[in-house]
């Protein structure tokens, strides 16, 4: 697959401009963009205008007016970017996946390899532990083959178990899958999936909210998790371990989006109380996870 690329715009230099030398987060951006309207606006605020919004702080303030000095320097990083085979969009161009406006702190610039997923193409997200059994491993497999079937994109997150498992069972069948990265594009996390993430780039896209030479961390990890779950109708959930924080924080992403989960559990150890409260629809196999799809991608879009 072709690297799908988008041009460079006055207004995506503006935005990673304050994303980046502000060093704006999302929830805050998106913030600033309703309130001012477009980067420009941003930038021509005054210092007391900015510091109505709750979340701008004075040094904050501060540092998006002094942002302006710094444009040529936007543009020349976005460039570097560009150079190093990367896509780069943002929250203001028409290819931006629609999905991921409609969650609370959409990413405000993305980076990419391969393909973005567009609307109406139907996508599930399939998550899970990273300590993964040789069961869950076949499920996630079989998962990721019997959406591609389908052609129902798979939304994971790269890591070991059963993330991978999710994107390989799909490429398998010829599907198209989305890697998110809580890291940078050319720091490629775990580094053993260094060629999957070739494959999937190669097949579909892979995918990060972060420049491409940051480095993983928890929090950034956790992070990811509202975009995956953001791009998907539902999420399904494979296994659980005792150290699943990362596929418990996209259960309740998945509750603040409105989206249904699905977890595998063949032998109904999940009591009828916690599939209430962490509002989860289980499944006993894959037979039975087949019949729920039409249901899955059209009867609940988080909307």
């Amino acid at each position: 697959m072709d690297q799908q690329m988008y041009s460079m715009n006055d207004s995506l230099i503006k935005l990673y401009a304050i994303k980046s030398f502000a060093e704006i987060g999302p929830k805050t951006l998106q913030a600033l963009l309703i309130r001012f309207g477009s980067p420009q606006n941003i930038l021509e605020a005054r210092y007391d205008e900015l510091i109505k919004l709750n979340s701008v702080t004075d040094e904050k303030a501060a540092k998006i007016i002094s942002v302006s000095a710094r444009l040529s320097d936007s543009k020349k990083e976005l460039e570097l970017i560009q150079k190093a085979g990367i896509g780069i969009i943002s929250i203001l161009d028409t290819g931006y996946p629609a999905q991921l406006l409609k969650i609370g702190d959409p990413p405000p610039i993305l980076f990419y390899k391969g393909k973005l997923p567009t609307e109406p193409s139907p996508a599930l997200a399939v998550v899970g532990t990273t300590k993964a059994s040789d069961e869950g491993i076949s499920i996630a497999v079989s998962i990721g083959k019997s959406l591609a079937d389908k052609g129902i994109a798979v939304i994971s997150g790269l890591a070991a178990g059963i993330d991978s498992s999710a994107h390989i069972g799909t490429l398998k069948n010829g599907g198209f899958t989305v890697g998110v990265l809580g890291s940078g594009l050319l720091h490629i996390y775990p580094k053993e999936n260094q060629n999957l993430s070739k494959m999937i780039q190669n097949a579909g896209c892979m995918m990060s909210e972060y420049h491409p030479e940051t480095r993983v961390s928890v929090g950034r990890l956790i992070s990811r998790n509202r975009i995956i779950v953001g791009l998907a109708s539902a999420v399904i959930v494979v296994e659980i371990s005792e150290e699943s924080s990362g596929t418990l924080n996209a259960i309740a992403r998945a509750r603040e989006q409105g989206k249904n989960c699905y977890l595998y559990d063949p032998n109904g150890k999940v009591s009828a109380g916690d599939q209430t409260d962490l509002k989860l629809v289980c499944f006993k196999s894959v037979d039975e996870l087949k019949s729920m799809l039409d249901y899955m991608i059209i009867g609940n879009n988080g909307d």
